[in-house]
């Protein structure tokens, strides 16, 4: 099993417009094979968190290439929506 969290922040007064675009990236995420978990938590008015489970690193890079999540990543590049995406991969150790 593959973990990671992705950290993602909007640019200010933007948060409003990403977080439906986020939201509807989740839908048809859980959706895809090999997707365990997917999880979209805001721990502020500009950061969000995205806690990701997937069955293997192909899964991953399946859905790194999917139609929504290039479409996701084209309207929130096009509408200046993302300040930065940190992604950080973890290892259980329980």
């Amino acid at each position: 099993m593959l973990t990671l969290v992705a950290e993602i922040v909007a640019e200010p007064g933007v948060a409003k417009q990403l977080k439906p675009l986020l939201e509807q990236l989740v839908g048809l995420t859980r959706k895809e094979y090999g997707c365990i978990s997917y999880e979209l938590y805001q721990e502020s008015e500009t950061h969000f968190l995205m806690f990701e489970e997937w069955l293997d690193q192909a899964a991953l890079d399946k859905h790194m290439a999917s139609v929504h999540f290039a479409e996701f990543n084209a309207a929130a590049t096009q509408s200046n929506l993302l300040q930065q995406v940190k992604i950080r991969y973890l290892s259980r150790l329980n």
